[in-house]
């Protein structure tokens, strides 16, 4: 029927034009019936132009048949049907289309790009179909959504960014969405604090939210408010709660009001049991040992009389009271460093009070018997501070012997960096001041150590490594050759970016 319809519409006799139409349209009809979209395809056009005037219909029935051709064939899958799909895509007429057939055949057309991996094409398809006027609600969105991710595949994280705000289909609401809108803007480097902000109001996930509300902290200009602001949720997790106020403390660190910020840490539930909270506790027992050091040290016995003698030995003995309560303190900490130097405070100062004691003037006027109670009552009273002395001296030569410390503090430094680094350093040329001779060259060479230095790559070499994932979105080997020089850069997220993008791939694979 279709080729007899054909040849009485193509027919050089005479006859009734209206007759020929209709065979026209009939035979156009049979071949829908027959779902042969390659004759249908090739005979509308050749009608439209027997046809002037209904040539826009029948060129509309061959537009729309490469359309259902291309799909057709690219539904096969492999990589042949694919580029068959896209050759035939190409004989679709543009000029002619009417607006609905354009934003037909660029929706097609961006989808074969995107798998035959024609990104530039893609990107050309998903703007020619935004402008279109009759794209529906559901087709924008679409179109959008893959704009956005295209552009994110050329790491234009600006475009990805403004694109994803304008979604607002289900699956760009609520928290999936402000986690993408904060990623893009990091990426960016835009002010993700905004959709952070969001996330955190919408998310249930406690995990995520302590996460994010740490990453606010350290982005903040002012940490401690941004603390604050997130404690309820930052308080779900002390150890990331207290290395938090361990590095507030430490930028601060010897400003007036750093001591109140590890006090305020320490009060915290949960902080003082963590590796953090331990640091802060040292900071803290340090300061009290060098306050009382200065103290006890400047102190000095006067024998001028009997009554400035006592007033002086009380005081004395009151300090070297006071060292015993921090001794104390530091041996409960379990802390190295602050039992080391606290008890070598007090086994000195113990020799020097006995040795100070046993070198008092005699008061004049006093009988030889008088002379010798005195002597006796010093001695009684300076002979437990030798003992002591030599109990604490012997301790401390212990604590010295202990080789894992000094091996822990030079994996510390070794970790550490910026201002926490700076307290551990303080805290070695602490132990150096007090250190036995074969021992204080190897802290004072700990505390000169230099902290490990990033070797940043040039921006030429930078961006060559950029173009070259811009180029080839889908390389691995481009991809994990921009990975190591975004780590020496230390730009943390894009490092995640880039590793996600990259278990990405593998799974596709």
């Amino acid at each position: 029927a279709a080729d007899a319809l054909k040849a009485v519409a193509l027919s050089k006799e005479a006859g009734s034009g209206d007759v020929k139409e209709q065979a026209a349209e009939l035979t156009l009809d049979a071949l829908v019936l027959l779902k042969d979209d390659t004759r249908l395809e090739m005979w509308s056009s050749e009608l439209a132009q027997a046809f002037p005037k209904n040539a826009s219909e029948f060129r509309g029935i061959a537009r729309k048949s490469i359309l259902t051709q291309s799909a057709a064939t690219a539904s096969k899958g492999d990589k042949a049907s694919l580029e068959a799909a896209w050759t035939t895509l190409a004989r679709f007429d543009l000029p002619t289309a009417t607006p609905e057939d354009k934003a037909a055949y660029y929706k097609n057309k961006l989808i074969l790009a995107e798998k035959t991996e024609r990104y530039g094409d893609a990107r050309d398809a998903v703007e020619n179909m935004l402008r279109s006027s009759t794209l529906s609600a559901e087709d924008q969105q679409y179109a959008l959504s893959r704009k956005a991710w295209l552009a994110e595949l050329v790491l234009d994280f600006d475009t990805a960014l403004q694109t994803t705000q304008k979604l607002t289909g289900p699956e760009f609401t609520g928290e999936k969405k402000w986690l993408k809108l904060a990623m893009y803007a990091e990426l960016a480097n835009k002010d993700a604090k905004p959709f952070y902000g969001q996330f955190l109001r919408d998310s249930k996930d406690e995990d995520k939210n302590v996460a994010i509300a740490a990453q606010l902290v350290r982005d903040s200009k002012e940490p401690l408010k941004e603390i604050e602001k997130s404690k309820a949720i930052l308080a779900k997790r002390p150890a990331i709660l207290a290395d938090l106020y361990l590095n507030a403390y430490a930028a601060a660190n010897g400003k007036p009001g750093s001591l109140d910020i590890a006090k305020k840490a320490l009060a915290q539930a949960g902080v003082v049991g963590t590796p953090a909270g331990k640091v802060l506790s040292r900071a803290l027992l340090l300061d009290e040992y060098a306050k009382l050091k200065t103290k006890i040290t400047a102190h000095q016995l006067d024998g001028a009389n009997q009554k400035k003698m006592a007033q002086t030995l009380k005081a004395r003995v009151a300090l070297v009271e006071d060292t015993e309560k921090l001794v104390t303190k530091a041996v409960e900490s379990a802390d190295w460093t602050a039992q080391l130097v606290t008890l070598d405070l007090l086994a000195k100062q113990n020799d020097r009070f006995y040795q100070e004691v046993l070198a008092l003037p005699v008061p004049a006027g006093l009988t030889d018997e008088e002379q010798g109670q005195y002597l006796q009552l010093l001695s009684e009273q300076a002979a437990p501070h030798q003992t002591r002395a030599a109990d604490v001296t012997k301790k401390v030569g212990e604590f010295w012997g202990q080789s894992t410390a000094m091996a822990a503090m030079d994996k510390d430094l070794d970790a550490l960096g910026g201002a926490v680094r700076t307290i551990l350093v303080k805290e070695v040329q602490t132990l150096a001041e007090v250190a036995p001779d074969a021992k204080k060259a190897e802290l004072l060479a700990l505390a000169a150590k230099k902290e490990n230095t990033k070797v940043l790559p040039e921006l030429a070499t930078l961006e060559t490594a950029r173009k070259g994932v811009r180029e080839n979105p889908t390389s691995r080997d481009r991809i994990e050759a921009l990975l190591t020089l975004e780590k020496q850069m230390g730009r943390q997220t894009m490092v995640a970016y880039l590793e996600n993008r990259l278990a990405t791939l593998k799974g596709a694979q």
